[in-house]
């Protein structure tokens, strides 16, 4: 059986080269193996079963006398160099633009028009006349030699005679790394520092491309102490923002309708209320003036009161205009303007300050009456984690009905030092998480009556926004 498998392989093996020969050397790919050596083994080993196929009697030396090259040589080494220089002298001289051979008329040989048509070009011209074997054995004659440009050498390095040997439509046999990747050593890291990941070139948005901008609700917690001064508070914030084009998308009106709560735990050294309402809507124009200015006009009608009595003093009209220079596009702001709060304690209040972005990595908004320093630590495909730190100015006043029936006004103050950490989503979206430290607290009345200092608190705030 064996002896069997053999027969039907070689069989397989003459068919699939008598087709081979009857193709059109224009027409054959070019299929060169990974290394010079295996190229040697291969074309000798063709040429060899060719050459017997042809001439069964004859020797293995006349056997590569026909294929254009001598006997291998005994060490491996020795062969390996001798056609390495054999290609670098051919390639020179072979007439590059002549018919590829194995075509009719050329005259080539059928063992020269088995090699791909590059190589047959180079072949072609080394092939001597030689004693026909037989009648039919053609005989091929010397192009000649092309002018060399320098002096041949009796002895080369194969890497440069590699490098100077490249034929057209084939690879290079000794690939080198080029300049423009350097090659990495063991132990280097893969990713480089030199920009930002692409993850991180994403181009978060805090605007959605729509009437729908956000719906945001925040719950905060002062904790209450045990004192007959101290205050606990409850916040609950919410609001949503949309967006109309005033009169392009590029000059937006964001229009922001909000309802809060403020829940009081004590005191109970006054009849402060137990509960505090806050309704308003935000009319922010943002338009751009220049590729640098740019305005920021708001005007806010809202409601303060305990929802007792309709009061005239529970209606205010509050505002802010603000002047933004783009001192470095992308990179530094400055923003100047005022605040008109129409509280019991300030009325006016001016605010500005500049806004710092050293890198995409970081943000810091130095800024009265809000600062915010902030930095992000991780980021993915849609999102990114910032860590900040910020200070508020809190409190307002509002319009509250006392025990005794009298109407009267209520404000209250804090400071407000908080860290926290936020997800950002693309279009303004995310969620974050607050603790900080609350000072400077004071509830004093427009009659005067029953002003007081809480004590000093912490807190912790937690919000989300789609």
């Amino acid at each position: 059986m064996f002896q069997v498998g053999i027969c039907l392989m070689s069989l397989c093996g003459a068919v699939a080269a008598r087709g081979e020969e009857k193709r059109p050397a224009h027409l054959r790919p070019l299929q060169f193996p990974d290394t010079l050596e295996s190229w040697i083994g291969r074309y000798s080993r063709q040429d060899g079963r060719i050459g017997r196929a042809r001439n069964p009697n004859a020797d293995e030396g006349s056997l590569f006398a026909q294929a254009g090259y001598d006997k291998p040589a005994e060490q491996p080494g020795e062969g390996f160099f001798a056609l390495t220089q054999m290609l670098q002298d051919d390639t020179k001289s072979a007439a590059i633009n002549s018919p590829p051979a194995g075509e009719p008329g050329t005259g080539a040989p059928p063992l020269i028009s088995r090699l791909p048509p590059p190589i047959e070009e180079a072949r072609v011209a080394k092939v001597e006349r030689l004693p026909a074997t037989d009648d039919s054995a053609p005989v091929v004659s010397e192009p000649p030699p092309a002018k060399r440009s320098e002096p041949a050498t009796a002895t080369r390095d194969p890497v440069e005679v590699a490098e100077r040997t490249q034929i057209p439509g084939t690879r290079e046999l000794f690939p080198m790394p080029t300049l423009e990747e350097p090659m990495m050593l063991p132990g280097e890291p893969y990713y480089e520092f030199d920009d930002e990941p692409v993850a991180t070139q994403q181009g978060i948005s805090p605007y959605k491309s729509g009437f729908f901008q956000k719906l945001s609700t925040t719950g905060t917690w002062l904790a209450n102490g045990s004192g007959i001064d101290d205050l606990g508070i409850t916040e609950i914030e919410n609001y949503i923002t949309v967006a109309v084009p005033a009169p392009i998308r590029e000059w937006p009106l964001l229009i922001t309708p909000a309802f809060n709560i403020r829940l009081f735990q004590g005191p109970r050294i006054t009849d402060l209320p137990p509960r505090l309402y806050e309704s308003y809507v935000d009319f922010m124009w943002v338009p751009r003036f220049t590729t640098r200015w740019q305005g920021l006009f708001a005007v806010t009608p809202s409601y303060y009161s305990d929802f007792q009595k309709s009061d005239s003093d529970a209606f205010r009209i509050q505002g802010k205009a603000f002047g933004i220079y783009d001192w470095n596009p992308g990179k530094l702001q400055i923003v100047g303007g005022i605040l008109y709060l129409d509280r019991d304690d300030v009325v006016i209040l001016p605010a500005g300050g500049v806004i710092w972005t050293p890198a995409p990595w970081a943000r810091y908004e130095i800024l009265f009456p809000q600062p915010k320093l902030a930095t992000r630590f991780n980021c993915g495909m849609g999102y990114e984690d910032w860590v900040y730190f910020t200070a508020q100015w809190g409190g307002s006043t509002y319009s509250i009905e006392r025990l005794s029936g009298t109407q009267d006004r209520v404000t209250w103050t804090d400071f407000r030092l908080l860290v926290g950490v936020e997800r950002k989503l693309d279009g303004g979206a995310g969620y974050r998480f607050e603790a900080g430290y609350v000072l400077g607290r004071e509830v004093s009345y427009a009659s005067g009556v029953g002003d007081f200092t809480p004590s000093d608190t912490w807190l912790i705030r937690g919000g989300i926004t789609f």
